[in-house]
């Protein structure tokens, strides 16, 4: 995705993904942020280097269910 392709007001995000997934590619999340940091937009980004497409709060990959808290904390510093 290029930064023309992210509207200037799109919202701050929080993003996270898996390497391993075959079902989306890494890359459109690296794209989406890429989009975002040159239109100055803020985000956190997250990848993971194992776990399926949709694991969500599945326990199957520990170290993955980390996105929650990790999504918690920044959305406290939002001031959520």
């Amino acid at each position: 995705m290029r930064a023309k392709g992210v509207p200037d007001n799109f919202p701050r995000a929080f993003i996270w993904h898996t390497v391993a997934d075959e079902m989306v590619p890494v890359d459109n999340s690296l794209a989406i942020a890429a989009a975002m940091r040159a239109k100055k937009i803020p985000f956190e980004l997250h990848l993971f280097p194992d776990g399926r497409h949709g694991l969500a709060l599945l326990n199957e990959v520990p170290h993955v269910q980390n996105w929650f808290k990790l999504c918690c904390e920044w959305l406290e510093g939002l001031g959520w």
